[in-house]
């Protein structure tokens, strides 16, 4: 069996929550692999009140050239 690294983390998404504490700011990250519950997870913070972002990012395994 063959497994393709960049086959496997193609189409992934990222999440960033910011967070915010009484003396502090912080960032919780959080990797999805398919866009609707990333979205979900954005809409779920800004219900909560947080602020979020959905980032799309480009994955490369580790040891691979980054085309």
């Amino acid at each position: 069996m063959h497994i393709d690294p960049k086959a496997l983390i193609e189409g992934v998404h990222v999440v960033v929550v910011e967070v915010e504490k009484s003396d502090s700011l912080h960032y919780k990250r959080r990797t999805y692999f398919n866009l609707p519950s990333a979205q979900r997870a954005v809409d779920l913070a800004h219900a909560r009140g947080q602020s979020a972002e959905l980032i799309l990012c480009k994955l490369v395994p580790a040891g691979e050239p980054d085309d």
